[in-house]
């Protein structure tokens, strides 16, 4: 009997658990990915210096599998990868370090870098591009935060995602970032949903990139050709509000819970 009802405890402890965690759709399409195992084969790089705009060699390492920027301050360095996809869900795992001036870019969505000996300044050789950015230094405008930003032309539109204490973002995390044909963004930290945006502005995408001061490292990128994750939906009434939980968020685990105590019961009967 005891054996039995710690089968039960068991079973539902474990059903229960798994109703929150996010189910990917085993039916989207990996288009590439990228653990970095073969160093930085397909990846392009460069290098500048952050105070004067001027070209510098970049400064990448790949340890354990993971893409890692090197070097002091004020020399920066960005990786692209080939990448054409306009729709689905990018993810990649990204490690966040403390650095000065530590704004770190990826972006996810965008147009290859421009040459840097032919502009006055580094930031013009950047061209459009939907991205995450992470501040480490909190500072005038910035908090120690992740962002969501569009850039054109230099200029960039910012949506701040979630703000941390200093010590909070340093460390690992994971970022899911949605795109409908419509346009409509929706981003996932750690599995959580922080925020959506709409905006039809970029049509083409040519490149993944990876730009920052040293220190940050990124991982685990992966590119599909599906939604796998999308945000709660809420109703509202004049009395209530109501929130359900995302689309991705599967509740067949309920079944197992029902279906573990009918085959335990029925042992009993037996």
């Amino acid at each position: 009997m005891k054996n039995q009802n710690f089968c039960i405890i068991a079973l539902t402890t474990l059903c229960f658990s798994l109703i929150f965690l996010p189910i990917t759709d085993s039916s989207a399409t990996i288009i590439w990915q990228e653990d970095f195992e073969s160093g930085l084969d397909g990846w392009t790089t460069f290098g500048w210096n952050r105070t004067d705009g001027s070209p510098l060699p970049s400064n990448f390492s790949v340890m354990d599998g993971v893409l890692r920027i090197n070097g002091t301050f004020p020399q920066e360095s960005a990786a692209e990868h080939p990448s054409t996809q306009t729709t689905g869900t990018w993810s990649f795992d990204l490690d966040v370090t403390y650095t000065v001036n530590g704004h770190c870019h990826i972006d996810f969505f965008g147009k290859k870098m421009g040459n840097l000996s032919e502009v006055d300044n580094f930031t013009d050789a950047f061209p459009y591009a939907y991205g995450i950015m992470v501040v480490t230094e909190p500072s005038g405008m910035w908090d120690s935060e992740f962002v969501f930003y569009k850039r054109e032309e230099g200029s960039p539109t910012i949506i701040p995602l979630n703000r941390y204490a200093p010590s909070q973002i340093l460390g690992w995390h994971h970022f899911d970032i949605t795109k409908t044909s419509e346009g409509e963004f929706n981003i996932f930290i750690n599995g959580t949903y922080c925020k959506s945006y709409k905006d039809t502005a970029f049509s083409i995408s040519e490149v993944f990139r990876f730009s920052g001061p040293p220190g940050h490292a990124i991982d685990n990128i992966v590119v599909r050709d599906d939604i796998l994750l999308t945000p709660p939906t809420t109703t509202t009434s004049e009395t209530t509000t109501t929130t359900t939980e995302p689309a991705s968020m599967i509740t067949a685990p309920l079944f197992l819970i029902f279906f573990g105590i009918i085959v335990i019961n029925q042992k009993r009967k037996k």
